[in-house]
């Protein structure tokens, strides 16, 4: 989910643009929906999202799943969704061959990945201009996603 806010805040003024009036009708409502509630809205908003993207993206490396997972130390299971070529290059990692001496120069994998980042960046936001229902999509995860941090605010 982090990754997706990142490119997110790109396109952020257009789903803003379009969305104006209804932020303070939003928070109204906020405060009486319980958080639990806000949050799986916004998971399933995500997932929404990322189906879409992953059927109408020109890469398959950018398709994306979100699954549950609980972070280490800890038994509170997140949804996190993460793009394919992030996972291969995680796994990757794992390989014996590819743990990099201290001293040893970054390896090229690092900079490839920065790279795709931005590459997948650039596709979401294309599709956001070419495609009006994702842009709808979108702005229904941007609404969520506000929803769920003004929840959490309020607490």
């Amino acid at each position: 989910m982090l990754f997706v806010m990142q490119f997110g805040a790109l396109s952020a003024s257009k789903a803003q643009e379009s969305a104006a009036g209804t932020v303070q009708d939003e928070v109204a409502a906020v405060e009486e929906i319980p958080i639990r509630q806000l949050r799986r809205e916004l998971d399933t908003a995500e997932k929404d999202f990322f189906s879409i993207f992953n059927k109408i993206n020109s890469d398959n490396s950018f398709d994306t799943k979100c699954k549950r997972v609980a972070s280490l130390g800890s038994r509170k299971k997140e949804q996190v969704c993460t793009p394919k070529f992030i996972r291969l290059h995680e796994a990757s990692l794992t390989s014996s061959s590819s743990v990099v001496d201290r001293w040893d120069l970054p390896s090229p994998s690092g900079s490839r990945m920065g790279m795709k980042k931005t590459q997948m960046r650039e596709e979401i936001n294309r599709l956001l201009t070419d495609n009006e229902s994702f842009m709808q999509v979108f702005q229904s995860y941007a609404s969520a996603k506000r929803a769920y941090e003004t929840g959490m605010q309020n607490q």
